[in-house]
């Protein structure tokens, strides 16, 4: 793991993940696709614990997807990196379908973990 961790670029990661969670944001906004997302989520919703919680989830899950991607792209390690960007993709659509979440709805969470991908390797590029 030392090793893996003194390979990362930190700048990148960190500025990545900030922009990553500034667009879950607005992407989860009414701006976008909030409405559109909570109509295809099942009733009642079933989440009752602070909104704190999924958010400090969501945090170090953007963290470590950024270090993961920030690694393999280092390594111009392209095909894993769309092998791990397809599979979070499709754990968070059997997820979505287990639940009881529509296509729609599972769609705006689907693409917002590509476009994450995306903004993480532009910003490697960039920085």
């Amino acid at each position: 793991m030392e090793v893996f961790l003194s390979q990362i670029e930190w700048f990148p990661v960190i500025i990545s993940t900030v922009i990553t969670m500034m667009l879950g944001y607005l992407w989860y906004s009414p701006v976008l696709f909030l409405q559109t997302w909570l109509k295809g989520l099942p009733e009642p919703p079933k989440w009752q614990a602070p909104m704190w919680l999924p958010v400090i989830a969501q945090v170090g899950a953007l963290l470590f997807l950024a270090m993961v991607v920030n690694r393999l792209q280092s390594m111009n390690e392209w095909i894993l990196l769309l092998g791990v960007t397809f599979t979070i993709m499709g754990f968070t659509k059997a997820n979505g379908m287990y639940s009881g979440k529509t296509k729609t709805s599972i769609s705006v969470e689907v693409t917002y973990i590509l476009a994450s991908v995306l903004i993480m390797i532009i910003t490697s590029y960039i920085l």
